[in-house]
């Protein structure tokens, strides 16, 4: 639906909740995050990468203000039990 709609539809607090269901970090900047949500969606829907895979990536990605160990467990709580 959000590729559908655009990504630039979302108000900051739909961006925001998007990219945490995500487990995209939510410490970016707007364009940052819509950014990081396109590459998403297309990964996801145009590549076929798995959301899980995805989910498990953003702990790899981490940027210099969060520990590695934060980053993992922010990205895993995105995952179903």
């Amino acid at each position: 639906m959000i590729q559908a709609e655009g990504v630039e539809s979302l108000s900051e607090a739909e961006l925001r909740q998007a990219c945490r269901d995500r487990g995209l970090l939510g410490l970016l900047s707007v364009e940052e995050m819509r950014q990081q949500l396109r590459d998403w969606l297309d990964l996801s829907l145009n590549h076929s990468v798995p959301s899980s895979l995805l989910i498990l990536s953003r702990a790899f990605n981490v940027s210099g203000t969060i520990k590695p160990e934060e980053a993992v467990e922010f990205a895993t709580s995105s995952l179903p039990d």
